[in-house]
């Protein structure tokens, strides 16, 4: 009782108590008018928007981590199939100028072969990493 005295006066000194009660109905009136023009709407809304939905006005966007992680690591698996690639070619070129020979080109394409098997390394470490966090 202690803890509502001091609504239930400030409730009755807003008015006599015919006003109160008045304008208790009155709010009470003026939420279900509120909420049963938002219920009658709701039908033509949905109708409104899964329209939309179907002519492609409207998309909808779905972010999920897990999604995110995997797309990631696909990238990365993908990213080191063109890094074997490339060092593979370079191996390849730099063994066929060696037998011809041209020490100088072939040497060249060893470098590039070694610089492109450190980023694979790297790649294949970021991946390790990746794996154990998850």
């Amino acid at each position: 009782m202690e803890v509502a005295q001091p609504f239930a006066m400030q409730l009755m000194s807003n008015g006599n108590g015919h006003d109160t009660t008045s304008s208790i109905f009155n709010e009470l009136g003026r939420q279900a008018a509120q909420v049963s023009s938002t219920a009658l709407g709701l039908p033509r809304r949905i109708e409104e928007t899964i329209d939309k939905l179907e002519q492609g006005d409207l998309r909808i966007r779905v972010r999920s981590s897990e999604t995110d992680r995997l797309l990631r690591r696909i990238s990365s698996v993908q990213m080191g199939t063109n890094y074997s690639l490339l060092m593979s070619a370079f191996t390849l070129s730099a063994t066929i100028l060696f037998v011809s020979n041209q020490v100088w080109p072939a040497l060249v394409m060893a470098l590039l072969a070694v610089g492109t098997g450190f980023v694979l390394l790297r790649l294949f470490k970021r991946l390790d990493r990746l794996d154990r966090m998850s």
